[in-house]
């Protein structure tokens, strides 16, 4: 568990700098700080870096390896062997996806969604990030089936699935959403690989494939994913909620079938990023309906997490600073999720900056708060020595009014009509993005402070 969850802020704090990288290029309009070749192969890198190797790595497999064992009262997973396989696998991916930088062509330049026929075009950059892909879709398929294996024959005498823990049940969840889902990455990378190296394709239309096939693939895992990131992260709220408001957990069956809930709704979302390629209208309103309604579980878990925390006897400590700070700013990322739901808003706000603003509104929020929240709430478990309380609380307000310094002007950018993935600007999107660079340096300096306080608790 230590070592998943070191590897993941190992990867946190790389991507921590391309995104800085981004935000310098992007600072003011006709910047020459990177090229756009350069500019791309960091944005493929922040994106995959952040999403597949620290968000759905740190609240799953690195909280869940050493937190998991320890509330069923077992002694270890139940495949230990197969268990550290995955780790190594892994952290072999990181090393791939990452080395490809060294070679000719450099790193991939195609996005971390890798769209065809971008990534079938591109240089050498694009094997490794496929291989990588591979690897780590190897390693999340043994460490999920492992999880729910050890879930259900290793609970402790008298545990009954409904006296779990409600991190335990969010683990258990996401595991098996994430092994329904995996089959859709797994399909989209090997057959982009398989056409790259021996000509063989299905999605070359001039061979009579289909490019929005695809995408298809991609996203029937990559939004389902989005919840295996969240899953984990709501557990670890509530846990903590429950325990700073010195009560038990509100509606603890409601919210264990509103993760079931997201577990079978999650599946049926993915192609509401496919509004705009040109499918039927009934295939638009079918998604745009699935997408809304995955909407009801998800505040089910938002308001029981309230509900635990109304009338309670708070106590006001980092942990649940950030518990607070979470619900508000996913909130916004919920919100616009909702409206990106809704087809005629989806073609005003598709492949903008709006987008952009909400993915990170739902994604930092829900990942990277959850992973504080969780990193505070069990560092002193883990090592045994207490965090500074007035610097951890330095860290969360410096965090997420940067945070939100960052982000709220990119809706505003979006709305207005920039669109995302390019290296340079028309000056009316200036002085919003000026902001935005601001606010990400000192988002920033905030992990810093984090990563300082951390050293001197180890």
């Amino acid at each position: 568990g230590l070592m998943y969850t070191a590897t993941a802020f190992f990867a946190f704090a790389l991507a921590g700098v391309f995104s800085l990288l981004i935000r310098t290029q992007l600072a003011v309009p006709n910047n020459q700080f990177l090229t756009g070749e350069q500019y791309n192969q960091i944005l493929t890198l922040h994106g995959a870096t952040m999403l597949f190797f620290f968000i759905i790595q740190a609240g799953l497999t690195g909280f869940g390896n050493f937190v998991v064992p320890l509330m069923l009262g077992a002694r270890d997973v139940a495949l230990p062997r197969v268990n550290a396989f995955s780790y190594w696998a892994f952290l072999g991916a990181i090393v791939l996806a990452l080395m490809s930088y060294f070679f000719p062509g450099g790193a991939p330049s195609v996005g971390w969604t890798f769209y065809y026929p971008f990534s079938a075009q591109s240089g050498s950059g694009v094997d490794f990030y496929l291989a990588a892909i591979l690897l780590l879709g190897f390693s999340s398929l043994l460490g999920n089936a492992n999880f729910i294996a050890t879930i259900y024959n290793l609970r402790a005498q008298g545990m009954s699935l409904w006296k779990m823990p409600i991190y335990v049940w969010s683990v258990f969840a996401a595991s098996v959403l994430n092994l329904f889902s995996l089959a859709g990455l797994t399909a989209a990378t090997l057959l982009v690989l398989l056409e790259r190296k021996i000509g063989l394709s299905w999605f070359n239309p001039a061979v009579g494939g289909d490019p929005v096939l695809f995408q298809q693939f991609f996203w029937f895992y990559s939004h389902p994913t989005v919840y295996v990131m969240l899953l984990p992260y709501l557990g670890i709220l509530a846990e903590v909620a429950s325990t700073f408001a010195r009560k038990p957990l509100f509606g603890y069956r409601q919210m264990v079938w509103a993760q079931m809930g997201i577990v079978v709704l999650g599946t049926m979302v993915w192609a509401h990023h496919m509004f705009t390629v040109g499918e039927s209208t009934l295939f638009q309103i079918a998604f745009a309906f699935f997408t809304a309604l995955i909407a009801v579980p998800t505040g089910v878990k938002l308001f029981n997490i309230i509900g635990t925390l109304w009338g309670g006897k708070l106590q006001m400590k980092t942990p649940l600073y950030w518990v607070l700070g979470f619900i508000f700013n996913f909130l916004l990322g919920g919100i616009t999720g909702v409206m990106l739901s809704m087809t005629p808003l989806d073609y005003q706000f598709h492949d903008s900056y709006f987008v952009v603003a909400h993915f990170h509104y739902a994604l930092f929020a829900g990942g990277i708060m959850g992973v504080m929240t969780g990193v505070y709430y069990w560092l002193p478990k883990w090592t045994g020595h207490m965090y500074s309380e007035p610097l951890g609380k330095l860290h969360f307000w410096l965090t997420v009014i940067s945070f939100n310094l960052t982000f709220l002007p990119q809706f505003f950018l979006g709305l207005a009509g920039m669109p995302r993935r390019i290296p340079d600007y028309a000056l009316q999107f200036a002085e919003f993005n000026a902001i935005s660079t601001v606010g990400a340096f000192v988002l920033g300096f905030s992990q810093l402070l984090f990563a300082w306080n951390i050293w001197c608790c180890v």
